[in-house]
């Protein structure tokens, strides 16, 4: 019974893999080897979601596409989330032909019950380990993007205190920072924009909306009060954000550093159960020979 079910699954992954490799080049040139282990893979659960024409409709599909909106942009987001369940479904796949081969190995003849309580919970958590991910991947990114606004705003203040316009000293941080960081390239996306023939106005509310972070939403609500009406006090407003940024920035350090010191429990928990074993295994070793 399990040699037929891993022939089934073989046969299917295969004739997939067939019938996928020359198509759907666009979505795995988006992917690496990094983040997507098995982009070349990618096809067959592609493939897969075409079959059963899904259509991305439900409440977490919805949550899904604002967070690959938000990792990824509003052009790449529709493309990540198929991406996301054709991995998904691609390791299923995997898994079975995994979970099948080990089964033959342990002479496992009947499928019972438990067996296929086992295989789903299985499959369960590769679904939910891989939806963590992108939660995983948000809260990284929030966090880089608060621990860059605070040293941003302050350089902003200063540029727009010594007379520059808020696009050009926008330009000048952008020149001079990491475009690597989030923050920055959230910044060279905005300009971009303006220079595109955006209005300045709709630019900054698109900057805000990608960064989903508080603090971005006051500094662009500022912006948006000095395009409209004009303020003088944009610098001193700007300086306060600042300083508030930076009690901000304190309080996420501290709580990283918390979290470390949390994560660094279980190793350590780990370790004094090792010592405990090697220490207590000859005495109690001694006890029974007696």
């Amino acid at each position: 019974m399990i040699f037929f079910f891993l022939f089934i699954h073989v046969c299917t992954f295969f004739m997939l893999y067939i019938l996928s490799r020359n198509k759907y080049e666009e979505f795995t040139a988006l992917t690496n080897s990094t983040e997507y282990p098995l982009r070349k893979l990618l096809p067959v659960g592609l493939l897969i979601l075409d079959c059963v024409n899904y259509k991305f409709r439900g409440s977490y599909d919805k949550r899904l596409f604002n967070n690959f909106i938000e990792l990824y942009g509003v052009k790449k987001g529709r493309s990540f989330q198929r991406i996301h369940w054709a991995n998904i479904i691609t390791i299923m796949l995997i898994e079975g032909i995994v979970i099948c081969f080990y089964g033959m190995v342990l002479g496992i003849e009947t499928i019972t019950l438990t067996h296929l309580l086992l295989y789903f919970a299985i499959l369960f958590l590769t679904a939910y380990g891989l939806g963590n991910e992108i939660k995983i991947k948000i809260r990284r990114r929030h966090i880089l993007l608060k621990l860059d606004f605070t040293e941003f705003v302050n350089k902003i203040a200063l540029l727009i205190d010594a007379g520059l316009t808020v696009s050009a000293a926008l330009e000048r941080i952008a020149t001079d920072s990491n475009i690597e960081r989030p923050l920055y390239k959230e910044i060279n996306e905005t300009l971009m924009e303006i220079q595109g023939g955006k209005a300045e106005m709709e630019a900054f509310e698109n900057f805000a909306h990608r960064c989903r972070v508080p603090e971005v939403f006051k500094f662009v609500a500022i912006l948006l009060q000095t395009i409209k009406k004009g303020n003088s006090q944009m610098a001193s407003m700007l300086r306060l954000l600042s300083n508030e940024c930076w009690i901000m920035r304190r309080n996420t350090a501290k709580t990283l550093g918390e979290e470390a010191s949390t994560k660094l429990l279980f190793p350590m928990m780990m370790i004094l159960c090792a010592i405990l074993i090697i220490v207590l295994t000859p005495a109690v070793l001694a006890l029974y020979s007696m």
